[in-house]
């Protein structure tokens, strides 16, 4: 179910960029559809009482599921799932999935691990010229989150510049290396862990 929800997620943000190209020619506004999925357990069906019902989720993925719809317009980026979607069966073979970022959202105590939904594997983003970029979009943040969380930061520092050069519009890569740029600058906190703590939902 996970990897179907996946590939319906996909399949409307190409059907949305196709009517974005016919509303741009017609001079109609742009719209644009951010996502949020979680794999997870909820209460589902009609709520309240015989004067007042409706069809509902109810649960922490619920929850969840409507921060990360949030965090799309923090991180400039479409569909965010967390990492028990990610590791669904079929979804790592299927998806090429990147790294975001590890946060606690507002309103949970433990950390989530974000990742953004790009394509399914076999398909190329338009916003890529070639299979290798898209490959290096995808480890290359992977290898500066593992230098991040390891504090290796002026190693992780350089290899985000050099990740910028490619992907000067990416907004996670610039927001991680103001962090790193903060920890280069003041030091390193004794409370210190990789973890992002958003403050708001």
């Amino acid at each position: 179910h996970t990897a179907m929800a996946l590939d319906a997620a996909l399949c409307q943000q190409l059907r949305l960029q196709e009517l974005r190209d016919v509303w741009e020619a017609k001079s109609l506004p742009e719209v644009r559809v951010r996502m949020g999925l979680v794999r997870g357990t909820v209460l589902a069906g009609n709520i309240g009482s015989s004067q007042r019902m409706k069809y509902g989720l109810v649960g922490d993925s619920v929850n969840l599921a409507s921060r990360l719809e949030g965090l799309c317009k923090y991180y400039g980026v479409s569909v965010i799932i967390e990492q028990e979607a990610a590791f669904a069966p079929a979804v790592q073979n299927r998806f090429h999935l990147r790294v975001l970022d590890l946060v606690t959202v507002k309103g949970r105590t433990h950390a989530t691990e974000l990742y953004q939904l790009l394509a399914e594997k076999g398909d190329l983003p338009d916003e890529f010229d070639a299979e290798e970029d898209l490959q290096y979009f995808i480890g290359g943040f992977a290898e500066i989150h593992r230098l991040y969380r390891s504090k290796n930061f002026g190693a992780c520092a350089e290899a985000l510049k050099q990740y910028r050069r490619q992907f000067p519009q990416d907004t996670p890569s610039k927001m991680l290396l103001r962090r790193v740029e903060t920890l280069l600058n003041e030091g390193l906190p004794a409370d210190w862990d990789a973890v992002h703590r958003l403050t708001e939902k």
